[in-house]
This record gives structure tokens, C-alpha cells and sequence, in this order.
């Protein structure tokens, strides 16, 4: 892939309407800094972006991109910066550690993770998202504990004063 001109993949909508919504195989060419030259399907205009990091044209328009593909090989500057863009982009939007980091802090934020003080400390930003974890969890609890005490068939819950039939 690295030593790769241009990739070209022109992808098109199927007859019964289905489409790639990302081809992975456009962010490992970009991730490699190989210029992309793809058509305007579902999301890839999401990472090529036209005229920034690579070219896009109409799908089944095979005029378009023959003109692109030509445009590119005859401008290797062009060419060039739109593969150094490319990485950039790919790197900003897929790198391991951001995708991992952000899955990290959303499980944490929502529970399910437990504290581990060694995440803290490579991500100081996880102690809002504990805090954000206990806010959360005290109110559920504190619901359950004190109004729901029993479950009817179909999943509605009575609170103490309904099952005493107490009117205040």
C-alpha cells in the first residue's frame, strides 16, 4: 500500500439500496497516506473529503473518475497533500489509543466499569467520569430503596403507601 500511486475504489449504491456506510479499506489507505479517490456513498464523504483529502465523484460516473484518477497521477504535489491530510485524519479520528481512551471514559461515565485508581492517574479526566458514575447511581438506588417495594405482572411497580392503600 505504501508504495501505491492513488487508491481508487468507486463504490455504488446496491439495487436494493445497500451500501458499505464506511469501507475500512479507504482509513488504512489514508492511514498509509495513499491519496483516495471514492464516490459519494453513505460515509465516505466523512473521510474523503472532497478536494481536502482526496477527490470524490457521482456514483457509476466512470467519465468523473477517470478524470480524477488523471488529475491526480499528472499533480503529485496535489497528490501528496492529500495523503499527508489523509493520514492526519485518519490519525485523528482512529487512532487506538483516542478510540480506546473515549470507549474508556463512556463505559466508566455510565458504570460499567469499576474505579481503578491506575486510570486515574494516565487519565485524570476519568475522576469527572466517576463522580458523573456515582451522581447517577445514588438516585437510582435511593428509588429503589425507598418507593419501589413490589412489581405487578407487566412490570409496574408499587410504592409502599399504595400497597397500605394509605391516601396521603
Amino acid at each position: 500500500l505504501g508504495r501505491t500511486d492513488l487508491f481508487v475504489l468507486p463504490c455504488v449504491t446496491e439495487q436494493s439500496g445497500g451500501k458499505d456506510n464506511l469501507p475500512t479499506v479507504i482509513m488504512e489507505a489514508m492511514a498509509a497516506g495513499v491519496p483516495c479517490i471514492s464516490t459519494r456513498v453513505a460515509g465516505i464523504p466523512e473521510m474523503v473529503i472532497d478536494g481536502e483529502t482526496g477527490l470524490l465523484v457521482d456514483e457509476r460516473d466512470t467519465e468523473g473518475l477517470a478524470g480524477a484518477m488523471a488529475a491526480l497521477l499528472a499533480n503529485g504535489d496535489r497528490a501528496r497533500a492529500f495523503g499527508e491530510a489523509g493520514v492526519r485524519l485518519a490519525e485523528s479520528r482512529f487512532a487506538q489509543e483516542k478510540t480506546a481512551g473515549g470507549l474508556r471514559r463512556l463505559l466508566t461515565a455510565y458504570g460499567l466499569v469499576r474505579f481503578d485508581a491506575a486510570l486515574t492517574g494516565r487519565d485524570p479526566a476519568m475522576w469527572g467520569d466517576y463522580a458523573r458514575q456515582v451522581f447517577t447511581r445514588i438516585p437510582r438506588l435511593w428509588r429503589w430503596r425507598n418507593k419501589k417495594v413490589a412489581y405487578l405482572p407487566g412490570g409496574r411497580a408499587l410504592t409502599e403507601k399504595q400497597l397500605r392503600g394509605s391516601a396521603d
